[in-house]
């Protein structure tokens, strides 16, 4: 049976051409259940330490259920509650989030399209200068793009500040981020992408130099 994709041609622009498509394996690659577990086992040390210095009146319990002990019960339970949301959606959730999601790469923007939510979003991809894989397990994982730029910004390059603004006023026409979860093969499709943004970049100095030369001569 042929796995089905998004017509990701009709909303192609002009001289753009798909090097990758793809969908999401929900329930493939790294599950992070580690990074959970040690959350909800440090929030549960946490707490019992504070009931145990309630219960025998020292440390923090000695004064009984101050305010400062109601702040500390408060936060461990807070880690407790991200620790419990962060496994169910790495078991759970995220299945049923990208399992509609389709993934498209093209010589100059990378693509996803959200059957669940009807939307298409895209970003440029010489705009992705941080551009890696994630959570990799038996060649499925995740493969991030994003704008990657110092707190630092030189008010005179216009291209930095192009890329500040993106970041804060994110659209979805031009995402500041976008993540192709589950794939398969995600180091072989984070090649093409890291190649495809370089070609753009480079062919856009070219142009930038034969412009330059122009007005020279």
């Amino acid at each position: 049976m042929q796995e089905s994709y998004f017509d990701f041609k009709s909303c192609l622009l002009q001289d753009e051409k798909i090097l990758y498509q793809g969908r999401p394996t929900p329930g493939k690659g790294d599950k992070q259940v580690v990074g959970s577990l040690v959350v909800i086992c440090f929030s549960l040390l946490w707490l019992g330490l504070l009931i145990w210095s309630l219960v025998t009146k020292t440390g923090d319990g000695a004064n009984g259920i101050s305010l400062t002990y109601i702040i500390f019960i408060a936060l461990g339970l807070l880690l407790f509650g991200l620790g419990i949301y962060s496994l169910v959606y790495n078991l759970y959730l995220k299945k049923k989030n990208v399992s509609d999601d389709f993934y498209c790469l093209t010589n100059t923007r990378a693509i996803k399209y959200e059957s669940s939510k009807n939307k298409l979003v895209f970003g440029y991809l010489a705009s992705y200068n941080n551009i890696v894989c994630e959570n990799v397990k038996d060649n499925y994982g995740d493969l991030s793009m994003s704008i990657d730029i110092s707190n630092e910004i030189d008010e005179n390059d216009p291209d930095l500040l192009h890329l500040k603004d993106l970041m804060l006023d994110p659209n979805p026409e031009n995402m500041p981020f976008i993540v192709f979860q589950s794939i398969k093969n995600p180091k072989a499709v984070c090649e093409i992408a890291i190649k495809a943004r370089d070609d753009v970049i480079k062919e856009n100095n070219l142009k930038m130099v034969e412009a330059s030369n122009d007005s020279e001569n």
